[in-house]
């Protein structure tokens, strides 16, 4: 999360997957803030939209 959150860019599909599995829990636990949860949440449109332009506009 932090290699993430200083990057700000999610690098890898299994980045990716971690951030999705863990961005709830985090933020109910007070681990990451709301401004963290913005960030975060705008990281995963930004590479949902790489993925599809790459996969040919098909989701994966």
């Amino acid at each position: 999360m932090a290699k993430i959150l200083k990057s700000k860019k999610i690098t890898s599909q299994i980045q990716y997957d971690f951030l999705i599995d863990v961005i709830v829990p985090y933020q109910q636990e007070g681990l990451i803030n709301d401004e963290d949860v913005l960030l975060l949440n705008a990281l995963l449109v930004k590479f949902e939209s790489r993925a599809t332009s790459r996969s040919g506009g098909k989701k994966q």
